[in-house]
């Protein structure tokens, strides 16, 4: 290969390795931000407490704990969902982990690059030493 045609191939791969690394931070700052309440509402938490928490008698009536707790408190009913979301396991929502295997998927392509980068600086360092 030329010094001329190894510079173009420098440069190339220069610009194509900002460009990655511009797409590995934007995947990152997607799981940075990634807000889990997207994937949990007010019907799924009324469901959960009425699960953990069952039933409530009162004055002979029947009535589900969260379903109570959502209709007679919503403040407090918001706060206990928000601190469920809050403690939620992220790896349990499938586009969180696709995120995370994309980035991974990204980290990969800039190391590639970075690697064939380093070989073009060592032909290029190699083929001006023989010019010399």
């Amino acid at each position: 290969m030329e010094l001329a045609q190894i510079k173009k191939e420098i440069e190339n791969t220069l610009a194509r390795l900002e460009n990655q690394r511009q797409i590995l931070a934007d995947t990152e700052f997607a799981i940075d931000n990634f807000d889990p309440s997207e994937y949990y509402d007010e019907s799924q938490h009324i469901d959960f407490l009425n699960e953990t928490y069952g039933t409530i008698e009162v004055c002979g009536m029947t009535m589900d704990s969260g379903t109570i707790l959502y209709s007679q408190d919503y403040p407090a009913f918001r706060e206990d969902m928000n601190n469920y979301i809050d403690s939620m396991d992220l790896t349990s929502i499938e586009d969180y982990n696709d995120l995370i295997n994309e980035m991974n998927e990204q980290r990969d392509i800039y190391e590639d690059l970075e690697q064939d980068l380093e070989v073009l600086y060592d032909d290029e360092y190699e083929i001006e030493s023989e010019l010399k």
